[in-house]
């Protein structure tokens, strides 16, 4: 029992890190609110906007495969962490002293949670998977994402309870992780072992975009593509070019080796070479 724990916060702790970084929580707000910007966006509405506007492929790539890291942080803390709850009441004053000198501006501040959640941001993930599981979660940010490609609506591959809560829920969600991980309240992990330190990383690497379904996109010579993992046969890398090899085609998507690398589930590739996965 202790091991399994130790080795859930080695990778709860790996999956927080690879999400927040050294950026703000206000970053985060940005590049989510984009996110569901490039998501929603109707053409009905903004026919001019939407003519000229390109979307920027890695950049939504990278930003669903962080949304799967939160997922699977926030579900990690919520399975595997049970929390006791503090009367609010007298902490709330205490708490927002606390939480004051880790903030670079009061934009930073997790605005979406109200006073009693900032002395329990748990209960903001007790309410996220009671409004539905971690596995409807990933499927409606990868419905998202291909939404926002204009692969699809939103509108048809999300119930109307999903796309009236969807918003709101992960926003709430990212200020209530950050709150758990920049006060301390997540346990530290044990010291972990060498080999337990590279399954997490093979672990973290598997929540990239498109996994759910046995696809992702690229853009590739100068057209959007869509990738089945099944009809891959290798990627490989020379400096900052990258090849990717299937039945049919070679494809030169415009993304680092690293991106590649989360794209690609490691039950079905083997990584040869730092640079070089085959099928």
């Amino acid at each position: 029992m202790t091991h399994n724990t130790n080795k859930n916060l080695t990778r709860l702790h790996s999956l927080l890190l690879a999400f927040f970084g050294d950026e703000t929580l206000h970053f985060h707000s940005i590049r989510l609110s984009n996110f569901f910007n490039a998501a929603f966006a109707d053409a009905e509405f903004d026919d001019e906007e939407t003519e000229t506007y390109t979307p920027n492929i890695a950049r939504l790539l990278h930003c669903q495969n962080n949304l799967q890291r939160l997922l699977d942080a926030a579900h990690l803390l919520h399975q595997h962490f049970p929390h006791q709850v503090t009367p609010y009441r007298p902490c709330v004053f205490k708490q927002l002293q606390h939480i004051y000198p880790l903030l670079n501006d009061w934009d930073d501040f997790p605005s979406h949670l109200h006073p009693h959640e900032w002395c329990n941001p748990e209960t903001v993930l007790e309410e996220f998977f009671r409004f539905q599981p971690i596995d409807d979660w990933k499927n409606a940010i990868s419905g998202l994402l291909e939404s926002s490609l204009g692969e699809g609506s939103p509108y048809t591959t999300m119930s109307e309870k999903q796309i009236g809560f969807i918003v709101l829920l992960l926003h709430r969600l990212q200020d209530a992780v950050w709150l758990l991980y920049v006060t301390g309240r997540i346990p530290a992990a044990e010291e972990a072992g060498t080999n337990e330190a590279v399954e997490v990383s093979n672990e973290d690497s598997m929540t990239g975009g498109g996994t759910i379904q046995g696809f992702f996109f690229i853009v590739s010579n100068g057209k959007f593509a869509r990738i089945d993992h099944d009809k891959i046969v290798c990627l490989a890398a020379i400096d900052d070019h990258v090849q990717l090899h299937t039945l049919t085609q070679i494809h030169k998507p415009a993304v680092s080796i690293q991106q590649m690398n989360a794209l690609l589930p490691e039950e079905r590739f083997i990584w040869i070479r730092k640079q070089t996965a085959a099928a």
